[in-house]
């Protein structure tokens, strides 16, 4: 999203990852997590995921936005 570029890590551990953001033209290195100090940013990326994701026809990926649940 524009010079923003967020990810969460280790998602299938953790369905409840942090977000992490990066500047990727002030820091190409995606050395500083800056998601603490742009609260906004992070709130439109999690509207953006949640109205782009597609679920997955394979019950191991399936962990973003459960609509299976496991027995």
């Amino acid at each position: 999203m524009g010079n923003w570029k967020a990810v969460r890590m280790n998602v299938i551990k953790n369905p409840n990852a942090p977000w992490e953001l990066y500047d990727i033209i002030k820091d190409p290195a995606e050395q500083n997590n800056v998601a603490a100090s742009n609260p906004a940013i992070i709130e439109e990326i999690k509207v953006i995921a949640k109205r782009e994701h597609i679920h997955p026809h394979i019950l191991d990926w399936e962990f973003i936005d459960p609509k299976i649940t496991r027995k």
